[in-house]
Order: structure tokens, then C-alpha cells, then sequence
């Protein structure tokens, strides 16, 4: 079987994933359909990146499985029912059902309408120490 790296910026320009045969590993560029995709206000976040790597991400057959980084079943309502995490979903269930690729047809409205959940996020837990880590290629801060 041969992999492929996939370039797929969202939450930072090098973000990526990786496609082993018929199986897309996307990282946080698409999350499950119900939850919809990862934040890009992250230092070097892009929506319009992110626009286009979903979009390479739907442009697969529509049986490929897309794994994602992150699964967070909604909070039961009328308009979501209760599930089980997922391990995946497929590229047709995300075309279908993802509540960020309802209207996928202008990329600029879509990137503007993408941006305004995030700009009411607070700063995510734990982000500055993250940096430091990233920075220092994944080792520790000394103590001091």
C-alpha cells in the first residue's frame, strides 16, 4: 500500500494528512459532519486555506473513509439526536450532512461566513505552552 502526504492548512499553514488507499487520515482540516471542521484563528489559521484543503478533501471518491483528528458528539438537542463517537465518515456523509459545506458554491462567502464563529472563541486552553513546545521542535521548556 502506498501513502501519500496530504498539505491540508487549517489551524496553521503546515498543517497536513495522509491518504493510505482508500482511507484519507485529515487531521483537524474536516471534523465529522455534525461538528464540522477545526478553527482556524490558531497563529497562521487560515479560513480561505482551509476552504481549499476541504475542498481537496471532498474531491476524493465518495466511498473514501475520512478520519478525523477530533470527534466531539453533540450535545443531544431536537436538531441532534445522540450518537456514539465515530470513527470515521465518508466523503459522500460529508457533502451530504457537514453544516460547513452547505453552501460551498462561492468561496469567499464561504470563508467569510467561516470566520465569524471563531472570532467569538476565547484563545484556546493551553496555546502558549503548545507554541513553546512547537517552536523547540516538540521538546520541553526548562523548568526555570
Amino acid at each position: 500500500m502506498t501513502g501519500i502526504a496530504l498539505h491540508l492548512p487549517v489551524h496553521t499553514a503546515d498543517h497536513g494528512g495522509y491518504k493510505l488507499g482508500d482511507n484519507v487520515f485529515t487531521g483537524d482540516c474536516m471534523l465529522n459532519a455534525d461538528v464540522g471542521r477545526g478553527r482556524c484563528d490558531f497563529p497562521g489559521g487560515d479560513a480561505q486555506s482551509q476552504f481549499q484543503s476541504m475542498q481537496r478533501l471532498l474531491s476524493f471518491p465518495p466511498e473514501t473513509k475520512l478520519y478525523t483528528g477530533h470527534d466531539y458528539p453533540p450535545t443531544p438537542t431536537n436538531q441532534h439526536p445522540a450518537r456514539n463517537p465515530l470513527p470515521y465518515s465518508t466523503v459522500a456523509e460529508e457533502k451530504e450532512k457537514n453544516k460547513y459545506l452547505e453552501d460551498d458554491s462561492f468561496e469567499e462567502a464561504s470563508v467569510k461566513w467561516r470566520n465569524k464563529p471563531d472570532k467569538g472563541l476565547g484563545r484556546p486552553r493551553l496555546v502558549h505552552q503548545t507554541l513553546q513546545i512547537n517552536i523547540r521542535g516538540g521538546k520541553m521548556p526548562s523548568r526555570s
